[in-house]
């Protein structure tokens, strides 16, 4: 049985069981939509006496290696942990092998009037539907995402719902390390169920670092597995200047990421699971009977917003990552804003690069995707000529104000041999505005070629030599 002043150390451990508050505030209470979230001390003890062993005591904050992920005695990221700036974002020794940036606004400054100037630490205006870039201001510095992490699980989970691996009636059982974690919160019980689709408006609205908790331990069965794959879907994705510690942002050792590796993930996951973009909009939401809106003040303010994230801390401020698109233009842009001094101000920075985009930069649409561009010769296969075709879609982006001389040409490996698969790479389409590469698409086989016939391949051997 507890005594009085054990219960009272597990309930300020909690930091968030008895009120709600975000990464950056801590509030004694938080009124949302006039419903005051709080819960009664007698219901925090009881779920402390059924569901935590309080033998595991943790070390004191001070006893801690700092190099270590710091975690409560639940098990849990510690909210409270005391993590050094130099140890969640350690220095770059190799800052020569980051993607240079060169934007199109120094590309094409005489097209251009002068971008914007913000206060933010650094970020980043990409055209979503081609990666160029369109500005940037220190996009390559390391910096703590914070929830912007939690943009890294939604594609992860984008993925395994387009494969059919989740399905968005799931039901996951919450794991006391998901209620046991601090900060902005959807107010999940443990041992409770819940299903993924709530889980998913969870972690977008509320900026749920249970919902994150909750979801990463469904998917992996546990968060450092799941963090693994984290990490490896960045390397994928070319991200060379990020690496996860933990699920939700939370600060941990070695966690960062930057403005131009964010813009690279939040493109792919718009470009790459375009049917769950409308999630990301969604302004409030309603769970165990507490409504909470939307930390992205952008998608109250600007009506060309479709999301995406925010994510901030007390260390890092407050960032961004936005999503927008306007009727009848195919340009598509994401912005990151890194370090605003408010949540206000990261929407309106974002807003001026947007509008920005807009009003300056045009899209050209030049080839669809999976729509054959030529047919190309391959060798001892059964057919003599395969039919190719892009892997996505190929747009142009550039200057309004520009006379463009636009040139797309098809790079076909050479000597392609049989057996060629449906959707096996097999080249390129360049695109060329005034003589300066804007973008490059790879094209893939459009139908599968078996080997051929010992003549087949006997006429092609003599037709390669000669």
């Amino acid at each position: 049985m507890f005594n009085k002043k054990l219960i009272v150390i597990c309930l300020s451990v909690l930091g968030g069981f008895s009120f709600a508050y975000s990464t950056t505030t801590t509030p004694p209470t938080k009124t949302v939509d006039k419903v005051v979230i709080k819960k009664t001390d007698k219901v925090a003890t009881q779920h402390i006496q059924k569901h935590v062993d309080t033998k595991k005591i943790a070390k004191p904050l001070e006893k801690r290696d700092v190099n270590k992920l710091p975690l409560n005695k639940y098990g849990a990221i510690d909210i409270n942990a005391n993590v050094p700036i130099a140890v969640q974002v350690p220095v770059n020794n190799h800052p020569g092998k980051l993607a240079k940036i060169t934007p199109l606004t120094t590309t094409w400054k005489n097209f251009v009037p002068a971008q914007p100037r913000l206060n933010a630490k650094s970020y980043i205006l990409m055209a979503a539907n081609t990666g160029q870039i369109i500005l940037a201001h220190n996009a390559n510095k390391r910096i703590m995402p914070a929830s912007l992490t939690k943009l890294m699980l939604l594609y992860i989970v984008s993925g395994q719902l387009e494969s059919g691996s989740l399905h968005l009636n799931d039901e996951v059982t919450v794991p006391v390390e998901a209620w046991a974690t601090g900060g902005s919160r959807m107010f999940l019980k443990s041992h409770s169920k819940v299903t993924l689709k709530n889980l998913i408006s969870g972690m977008i609205v509320d900026s749920g670092n249970d919902a994150a908790v909750a979801t990463a331990t469904y998917i992996a069965g546990t968060q450092n597995a799941f963090v693994s794959i984290m990490n490896y879907k960045a390397h994928r994705l070319g991200m060379n200047n990020t690496h996860f510690s933990d699920v939700m942002g939370l600060p941990a050792p070695n966690h960062y990421s930057s403005a131009r590796d964010l813009a690279v993930l939040s493109s792919a996951l718009v470009s790459d699971y375009p049917q769950y973009i409308p999630w990301y909009s969604q302004k409030w939401f309603v769970y165990s009977g507490i409504t909470q809106a939307n930390y992205n003040k952008l998608i109250f303010m600007y009506k060309y917003a479709k999301g995406l994230k925010t994510g901030s801390t007390s260390q890092s401020g407050y960032s961004l990552a936005a999503f927008a698109e306007q009727p009848d233009n195919s340009l598509q842009l994401i912005s990151i804003v890194i370090g605003a001094r408010s949540r206000v101000t990261s929407a309106t920075d974002s807003k001026s690069l947007l509008s920005y985009g807009f009003r300056f930069f045009q899209s050209k649409l030049l080839y669809r995707k999976d729509v054959s561009v030529k047919s190309i010769r391959v060798y001892f296969g059964k057919d003599k000529t395969i039919q190719v075709a892009p892997i996505k879609d190929v747009y142009a982006v550039y200057p309004k104000s520009m006379q463009a001389k636009m040139t797309a040409k098809l790079i076909v490996n050479k000597n392609i041999h049989s057996p060629v698969q449906k959707g096996q790479v097999v080249g390129k389409i360049v695109v060329k505005l005034n003589d300066k590469v804007i973008n490059t698409v790879p094209v893939q086989s459009c139908v599968n070629n078996a080997k051929g016939n010992w003549w087949r391949r006997f006429v092609d051997r003599i037709v390669i030599i000669f």
